[in-house]
């Protein structure tokens, strides 16, 4: 027998649900707006109109929000669910989903707590989408993982450069290099990274790297290298 109260939730895992609509999401969010983790990963949600004005969502607790292989989500998606939820978030998992990045040009947004954000596998990421990425979330950020986006190979430096200046916090980076890489050009992509960010970071982490490195720039980061 139904008691009409509404369970009050601060965890919900809908990660692997296929079937999960937007319409589906939006009329199960409506009674759980204290949430302060939410997993979407790996469902087919686009996130498109979750944030009309006449669904009055709202989530001031979010802390950590899962959107990983969500192959679906589309850039005004990912915006709408951000807008409902960014004032608090500080733990933010796009890994794996299939935006380049470039579609957020000239949008306006902030998520003003973010420490974490993984990126890992965006294979669509380009140069000039990263740029427009931490535009929009990297003025406190502390955690970023780039790997299996191959940011060594494909974006320029120059690019690089502009790129890193929008990361005034972080401590701590995760990238991959492509198998293409010889010890020269590693060397040298580390070193410009590690130049650019102004000895600032304290871990690096570097995946897919076969080189030797020791760099002068940043005596008091630790760099770890996996094959």
């Amino acid at each position: 027998m139904s008691t009409g109260k509404t369970v009050r939730l601060s965890h919900l895992s809908l990660a692997g649900c296929k079937q999960l609509t937007d319409k589906g999401l939006l009329n199960l969010l409506k009674n759980w707006q204290n949430l302060k983790s939410l997993d979407l990963s790996c469902t087919n949600i686009t996130g498109t109109g979750l944030a009309l004005a006449n669904h009055q969502l709202c989530f001031t607790w979010l802390q950590k929000l899962e959107l990983r292989g969500c192959k679906q989500l589309t850039s005004q998606g990912l915006c709408e669910i951000i807008s409902i939820s960014r004032s608090s978030i500080k733990h933010l998992d796009l890994s794996r989903i299939k935006i380049s990045g470039e579609e957020l040009a000239g949008r306006e947004m902030s998520i003003p707590n973010l420490n974490h954000l993984d990126l890992t596998c965006c294979k669509t990421l380009t140069a000039d989408g990263l740029y427009e990425v931490l535009r929009f979330f990297g003025s406190t950020l502390q955690n970023l993982i780039l790997d299996g986006t191959n940011v060594g190979n494909i974006f320029p430096f120059d690019s690089l450069n502009r790129t890193t200046k929008l990361l005034p916090n972080l401590r701590r980076l995760e990238v991959g290099l492509g198998s293409k890489s010889d010890d020269s050009f590693t060397t040298l992509f580390l070193n410009y990274l590690l130049r650019t960010t102004d000895g600032k970071l304290r871990q690096l982490k570097v995946s897919r790297c076969y080189a030797v490195f020791e760099s002068k720039y940043a005596p008091n980061c630790k760099i770890d290298f996996h094959r």
